[in-house]
């Protein structure tokens, strides 16, 4: 059974992770930079490492590959950075910039080669194996 929940649950988690990206995306913000850093770049970082994490453990739970998961987690987080950016670009209050999009394509690159190692995490884990007393 739990074969079945978590990839499902990885699932949703990468639904709903992608839906709050672009409605982030699309609300009005206020750049302040700070320390060299614009105060979005944080946020960028840390919202798709957790996006190329989940990615790559809704990937891998349903059977692809490693090294196929993480080029889809990849395509995928890189391809949503992108998307998010022009729409940001096109909208009259907010700014598409492509140093941003450079951060979410690193950031998921970051976390979803975190859940490749998966050493930290070994709670994370997918297995097929069913262990028996």
């Amino acid at each position: 059974m739990k074969k079945v929940i978590m990839p499902v649950l990885f699932l949703i988690l990468s639904i709903s992770e992608t839906l709050a990206l672009f409605i982030l995306s699309v609300l009005p913000s206020i750049t302040f930079i700070r320390m060299g850093l614009r105060s979005g770049d944080i946020e960028h970082l840390f919202a798709y490492f957790i996006y190329g994490f989940i990615l790559f453990k809704t990937f891998e739970g349903f059977g692809t590959g490693k090294r196929k998961s993480l080029l889809l987690s990849l395509i995928i987080g890189s391809s949503v950075g992108l998307l998010c950016e022009f729409v940001q670009y096109t909208l009259p209050y907010r700014t598409g910039d492509t140093i941003d999009w450079f951060i979410d394509t690193a950031s998921c690159l970051l976390g979803s080669r975190l859940a490749y190692r998966n050493k930290i995490l070994k709670h994370f884990k997918i297995t097929n194996k069913r262990k028996y007393a």
